[in-house]
């Protein structure tokens, strides 16, 4: 399938502000035992320049989690709630991972793609391919825009062409950065297949890392 048509197929089902919150909260408790304010923190650092939630968005979304049985709630030291990720949870994780996002240009792409990239190691290997190839469908798709940019603006002027110089070089960076991330069995991005993961019992192959 054309990057094109992978991403107008999934534009109803790109990753919105909500998403982005049950992915770092999911993201965040696979590592490990985890928090609201954890959650909170780390969407700060992943994102924080770009986007940031209120603290009773987030507490929301948490709380939705824990009633749709994705995390689990456990008593931690000093009266604190961990939060982990159930094997429902880790297949929702996937979901997210494997849907697409709006370009990069706009700050909700950007946000998506950073958070996808900051779990994306989590996902087992097919998964993972499906969520780098929508990566790169949709940086291929930017990339001739910002150079037909450069070369058809007669009014620019230095600082302009300098700006759209850095953001290309911004965008094939992130480029390159994906194909660092895909499985070494998966191969480069030419001849891209998209498999998604036939069930809970195929996403409980998640890494945690200890």
């Amino acid at each position: 399938m054309a990057c094109d048509d992978t991403i107008d197929a999934g534009t109803a089902n790109r990753l919105g502000a909500r998403d982005f919150i049950d992915l770092a909260a999911l993201g965040t408790a696979a590592r490990g035992a985890s928090d609201i304010a954890a959650i909170a923190v780390a969407i700060e650092d992943l994102v924080g320049h770009l986007w940031s939630p209120g603290a009773r968005a987030v507490a929301g979304a948490v709380a939705d989690l824990l009633a749709a049985g994705s995390l689990i709630a456990t008593a931690g030291p000093a009266g604190r709630q961990d939060l982990t990720t159930s094997a429902q949870g880790r297949w929702r994780l996937v979901g997210l991972l494997t849907r697409p996002t709006d370009c990069p240009a706009c700050p909700a792409g950007l946000v998506g793609l950073t958070l996808k990239m900051a779990f994306i190691d989590l996902a087992p290997p097919s998964a993972r391919q499906t969520g780098l190839d929508l990566a790169d469908c949709v940086y291929e798709r930017e990339l001739p825009e910002w150079h037909r940019q450069c070369s058809s603006c007669p009014r620019r002027g230095v600082m302009g062409r300098m700006w759209l110089d850095i953001e290309t070089d911004r965008v094939q960076r992130a480029i390159a950065s994906a194909e660092k991330r895909r499985p070494a069995s998966c191969g480069t991005g030419s001849g891209r297949r998209h498999p998604q993961p036939s069930s809970p019992a195929a996403a409980s192959g998640i890494a945690t890392l200890a």
